[in-house]
């Protein structure tokens, strides 16, 4: 429940269209000034006081809007009241009401929140709105509501709200990407954008900075969004097929690998066009790298639980980096310990449950990992890192094939 303070005054406008600064104690002390009747009366006829509101919009309609921090809490109640006595003194009314069905902002998020006011589309609090189906809009839609655009109440999952939406996108481009060339206007009817919920969001790799500018503001202009982590893609495009820690990665979360030709063809037609036409593959690199990509995305969900249960440690040199694997180990399920475990702690794990524990290292840290590869001890949990990029291109963990032995 939160206090409303509206005020009337003369010809005081209507409130859905004004939201008025607090006033300065110099102009309270003048409002304070004694005055006569015949002053009061005048005044109160004439121009609207500028008084200190809070407007809360949407108060008698169906849906919920958060409510924003009333005066009171802001400046004090001592302040609000010396207004309240200034308006009064000059003829003006101060009503106070409240209102039941407003909701509060609220530092934290579960289910009972309606909406999320997000600045960009990462982060926690997005994705777990999004699995559970809570409307994401930015600041915008709120700026519409205080100006009185009731309409944007039924917009929360429609074109029209995610058009402001869309048109604050390019901080997710890479950091220091050149806008590039604005891209051709799409021929056709105007086309009726996905809602955000369900657009694509598009990841890139292996495509040149110049083309990927391009084909990303294409992306933004059909209503998809542009991403920037695995963790966020439903869709990976490339110009040609080649393992990069982005394909790896995205090999465990999107539902579709394309070509750029997949973007070019949804501009012609002024929608996202069929992934199916647009699939990219190549028996090369599937048999380069003993995989099937088709199955890999096949997987499904299975795919997040590939290591489930196994605790990895990275020595500081590996490669790809410690950022990247870390980012597949976790996105499989896996966890990555920052300290390494001592030789009986790690026996320990492995007598329990073989390869619950693995250390991913490379030839120049070695001696970081020496005591676990003494023949006379030797506990088989020291790998090297394709073990990891070839489990999730395979779908399977083999780790004899990687394990890292003394000659």
């Amino acid at each position: 429940m939160c206090k409303i303070i509206t005020v009337k005054c003369g010809q005081v406008a209507p409130v859905t269209q004004h939201v008025v600064a607090p006033l300065q104690e110099q102009q309270v002390d003048a409002l304070l000034a004694p005055t006569t009747p015949d002053q009061q009366a005048a005044h109160a006829a004439g121009s609207p006081i500028r008084a200190p509101t809070r407007l809360l919009l949407g108060t008698h309609h169906p849906h919920q809007v958060p409510a924003p921090v009333e005066y009171q809490q802001s400046v004090g109640a001592e302040r609000v009241a010396r207004w309240t006595e200034a308006i009064q003194r000059r003829g003006g009314e101060v009503e106070a009401g409240y209102c039941a069905r407003v909701t509060h902002l609220t530092p934290y998020m579960s289910r009972d929140n309606t909406v999320v006011i997000a600045k960009r589309t990462d982060g926690n609090k997005y994705r777990r709105a999004r699995d559970w189906g809570i409307p994401v809009v930015s600041a915008a839609w709120l700026t519409d509501l205080l100006l009185g655009n009731m309409t944007a109440l039924s917009q929360m999952f429609s074109a029209a709200a995610a058009g402001e939406r869309r048109a604050k996108r390019a901080r997710l481009e890479p950091p220091g990407a050149s806008p590039g060339p604005p891209p051709p206007a799409l021929a056709g009817a105007p086309h009726a954008a996905p809602p955000l919920h369900l657009a694509p969001r598009v990841l890139f790799s292996n495509v040149t900075p110049q083309r990927q500018n391009r084909v990303a503001a294409i992306v933004r202009q059909l209503g998809g969004l542009v991403v920037t982590s695995a963790a966020e893609a439903t869709h990976l495009v490339m110009d040609k097929l080649a393992r990069t820690c982005k394909l790896v990665s995205c090999l465990i979360t999107v539902k579709h690998l394309l070509t750029t030709d997949w973007v070019t063809e949804s501009q012609r037609i002024n929608k996202f066009a069929d992934e199916a036409e647009f699939a990219l593959r190549s028996e090369t690199f599937n048999s380069t790298f003993r995989c099937d990509i088709d199955e890999v995305l096949l997987s499904g969900e299975t795919r997040k639980k590939l290591f489930e249960g196994i605790t990895f440690y990275l020595t500081p040199c590996v490669k790809p980096a410690k950022a990247s694997l870390t980012e597949m180990i976790e996105l499989c399920g896996g966890r990555v310990e920052k300290n390494r475990r001592s030789y009986v702690s790690i026996q320990e794990m492995h007598s329990q449950k073989p390869f619950s524990y693995l250390v991913l290292t490379v030839p120049n840290d070695l001696h970081l990992v020496y005591y676990l590869l003494q023949s006379e001890k030797t506990l088989n949990v020291v790998c090297n890192t394709e073990v990891v990029l070839s489990a999730i291109m395979r779908q399977r963990l083999e780790i004899e094939e990687f394990l890292v032995r003394l000659e």
